[in-house]
């Protein structure tokens, strides 16, 4: 008689870890990576502040919009296909942007890159509730989410070692995102009667609470959208940085961004409604630090975020 052999790593740490790795492909290089490298590409394809803004626009709509989508498609083909569908999105608008040639088909290949974060975060947070244990669930994840923060702190140092070729950078980062739908195929439970089921409530109404709750994170995302868009540009510009101490900054967003990973421990003791103004504080604090110069507050910035 064989031995019956159980795996030897859970589901828990299964889906952490490629939960974290598309979260940071997703989010630190497809999104927010073109802020980073925006001074080498408007050097190159002489895009101009406004052309810059209107593209990096567009990246945040692409969220807005196939976030929704990907809510519903979560619930229809389960979250494997839908969280693999972000990765091949994620790498297909990196391709783009690797071999743009002009500002149009920038701002394309950008808005599709930025469309992966609208469909990566459903089919975790169903991945997480179908698979994982409930004791576990927070835990697994709160690693999940860390991944937007090392992304961010490992996209400079990536560019670095690549030479600071921005459409090299890009390429790579392609690559990855096309690897890593292998082990999101393997790992991510297909759950579709489960994710239905998680489903079933419904929206909420959109109103009182809810209503209160939509316009603070709508104006949280548009208070942050200058760093983001803009934040390589404005470390030179505002900090008097060079290519070095602009990517400096990056990683120092991405350290910041970390205290995340304590936000659920912060909730449980203090409660949600003085951890969210503590966030939000920090973040205000970093804008308006890095608007008068001052290098270590885009710490605060992702701290806040």
């Amino acid at each position: 008689m064989k031995p019956d052999f159980k795996p030897a790593i859970s589901p828990a740490v299964q889906i952490g870890l490629v939960g974290f790795a598309l979260i940071a492909i997703c989010y630190g290089f497809a999104r927010f990576a073109f802020g980073l490298l925006l001074p080498q590409i408007d050097a190159e394809l002489s895009l101009g502040p406004t052309v810059s803004g209107v593209i990096s626009g567009g990246s945040f709509l692409g969220y807005c919009l196939f976030i929704i989508i990907s809510a519903i498609a979560t619930e229809r083909v389960g979250p494997r296909v839908v969280a693999t569908a972000a990765a091949c999105v994620a790498a297909v608008g990196m391709a783009g942007i690797a071999v743009a040639p002009d500002a149009v088909w920038l701002a394309v290949a950008v808005m599709i890159a930025g469309a992966s974060t609208g469909l990566v975060s459903p089919p975790m947070a169903a991945a997480v509730a179908v698979a994982v244990r409930h004791d576990r669930q927070d835990m697994t994840n709160t690693v999940i989410n860390a991944g937007t923060s090392v992304g961010v702190m490992l996209s400079w140092p990536i560019a670095l070692m690549i030479g600071g070729q921005w459409r090299l950078v890009f390429a790579v980062f392609a690559g990855a995102a096309i690897i890593l739908t292998i082990a999101l195929i393997r790992t991510i439970p297909s759950g579709t009667k489960a994710a239905a089921k998680q489903a079933k409530g419904g929206m909420p109404s959109l109103k009182g609470d809810v209503a209160r709750l939509i316009c603070a994170a709508f104006l949280m995302g548009a208070a942050s959208t200058a760093i983001w868009s803009f934040g390589g540009q404005l470390a030179r510009m505002q900090l008097d940085l060079g290519e070095s101490g602009s990517g400096a900054s990056w990683v120092a967003i991405g350290i910041g961004g970390i205290a995340g990973a304590w936000a659920g421990a912060f909730v449980a003791r203090f409660g949600i409604n003085r951890v969210h103004w503590a966030f939000l504080a920090l973040m205000a604090i970093g804008i308006l630090a890095a608007g008068t110069g001052t290098f270590m507050a885009v710490t605060f910035t992702g701290g806040g975020f």
